[in-house]
């Protein structure tokens, strides 16, 4: 998607939407089920979701650089 921007609004503007349809569409709903799944050890569970989801995160950015 981005690779069709001819300016860099239009590759902010790409990034923003997928970002969010990233997090609406996957990470969201991941975490509900984890939240569900772990009873015990939910508190340790996401915060190695959340700890993953960052560290993708960076490593998607720094890699596209």
């Amino acid at each position: 998607m981005t690779s069709l921007c001819q300016e860099l609004w239009q590759t902010i503007l790409a990034q923003a939407v997928g970002t969010g349809l990233g997090l609406g569409l996957v990470y969201l709903p991941a975490l509900s089920v984890l939240s569900e799944h772990f009873h015990q050890k939910r508190a340790l569970a996401m915060g190695i979701a959340q700890t993953g989801a960052c560290v993708g995160g960076q490593y998607h950015f720094l890699s596209s650089i």
